[in-house]
């Protein structure tokens, strides 16, 4: 059979168990009415359908269950892949059902304001391929590029920028972002392009990949000397008055170097 939406009739219902059975169709939408729930299971049934952004945004939520069904598309709502329960089964297959950098480009949109930006199509939504949303570049499903140039950023860069792995390009030029550059930035092992010009970072940068070819960091309100070097070939227009880069022979050490 399959669930009916009069399952939405029950407010006080704390746990559902409808596992292992033959149920078929769709997840009805009305189950996000109970609203006391804790724990959910409805795997290994023949559910199909879209799976219910809803289900992420009950709050009392703690444990969901929906493995070995025949839900459509390949992605959970991304609700459900951040919700802040202790456990949904789908979120381990990180490669998946809840791909990790999605996960990860959700973070950085909430930590950068993403609901102001100028441009934020496809951003956040729940069914989406992250690899569609503006600004975001892929090949095979890894994301290599974040062009978010001149876009309204404001906010902070998320500590989990760190996250994504196969990131070569990262360019927030001309925005408003006001916070600290993240030290995570350096786990970016195959970063080489890192441009943060013309915006309002603040505080001392001591870490940055080990190789870059290009560094733009201009306009900002950095202190500190930055360890890193660039690539033989590399090419920028970032030069500091004092401390490195520099196209003096002898460095120049400056107290209050910005």
């Amino acid at each position: 059979g399959t669930i009916s939406p009069t399952i939405g009739n029950f407010p006080f219902l704390k746990m559902l168990d409808l596992s292992h059975n033959h149920l078929s169709g769709s997840i009805p939408t009305e189950i996000s009415n109970l609203l006391r729930i804790k724990t959910l299971k409805l795997n290994n049934n023949i559910l199909s359908g879209v799976i219910p952004y809803q289900l992420g945004r009950i709050e009392a939520l703690d444990h969901i269950e929906l493995v070995n069904n025949t839900f459509f598309g390949t992605l959970a709502p991304l609700s459900l892949c951040t919700f802040r329960g202790s456990f949904f089964d789908l979120r381990k297959d990180n490669l998946i059902w809840c791909p990790l950098e999605r996960t990860t480009l959700n973070h950085f949109f909430d930590t950068a304001k993403g609901v102001e930006w100028t441009n934020n199509r496809n951003w956040a939504n729940e069914y989406i391929d992250h690899c569609e949303w503006h600004g975001v570049i892929c090949t095979d499903n890894s994301v290599l590029e974040l062009r978010l140039s001149n876009n309204g950023l404001s906010g902070q860069i998320s500590t989990h920028i760190g996250e994504l792995q196969s990131l070569v390009k990262l360019d927030l030029r001309d925005n408003d972002i006001q916070a600290y550059i993240p030290s995570q930035i350096s786990n970016l092992r195959n970063l080489k392009h890192l441009l943060l010009s013309y915006n309002n970072f603040i505080g001392n940068i001591t870490k940055l990949p080990m190789e870059l070819d290009s560094l733009l960091l201009q306009n900002n309100r950095l202190t500190g000397t930055v360890s890193f070097s660039l690539s033989k070939n590399s090419v920028y227009d970032y030069i500091a008055d004092c401390g490195t880069p520099s196209n003096f022979e002898n460095v120049l050490i400056c107290a209050d170097c910005t």
